[in-house]
């Protein structure tokens, strides 16, 4: 085979492997207006995500998650309200030592789950990283099956 050929399959077995290993969704910043409802967002490294007072986020999962190990440095602002069935803010699991995370509350936060996975602040898990929680709003759990309001790192709701 010649040099080109050998080149270019090398190319290509690198592209698709790239390609295969890429997030399904690609996170980006968000904002929420007043009398906007969004479903589930997503934040990566240094994103930023805010729900403006009046703007909503109802979800059946989760409201707002992020990344294993990809979301270093991420700040959550809420003004307004989220409400979900699971983890209203689900923080970055896996190795993320080292990571910060903002979260600043004025609104609403609360889920409605009857499981341990109905945290309105899940920043839990052995290495998860350390979190900056800001609290003048709301923050409610409604489920009677360990759903917990704030879970930080080092803990285990299971």
């Amino acid at each position: 085979m010649s040099d080109f050929y050998q080149k270019l399959t090398q190319g290509v077995l690198i592209a698709g492997c790239i390609f295969a290993t890429t997030p399904l969704v690609w996170a980006t910043s968000f904002t929420i207006n007043s009398g906007e409802t969004a479903g589930r967002q997503a934040l990566v490294d240094g994103e930023t995500g805010l729900i403006i007072s009046g703007g909503f986020i109802n979800s059946a999962t989760q409201g707002i998650g992020t990344s294993n190990g990809m979301s270093i440095g991420i700040t959550i602002t809420n003004n307004g309200t989220i409400t979900s069935v699971n983890d209203a803010i689900e923080g970055p699991g896996g190795d993320n030592t080292g990571a910060i995370a903002t979260v600043i509350n004025n609104g609403t936060i609360t889920t409605t789950g009857e499981t341990g996975d109905a945290d309105a602040v899940n920043f839990g898990g052995a290495n998860g990283p350390p979190l900056i929680l800001t609290n003048t709003g709301t923050i409610l759990t409604t489920g009677n099956i360990g759903a917990e309001a704030v879970l930080v790192g080092g803990e285990n709701n299971t």
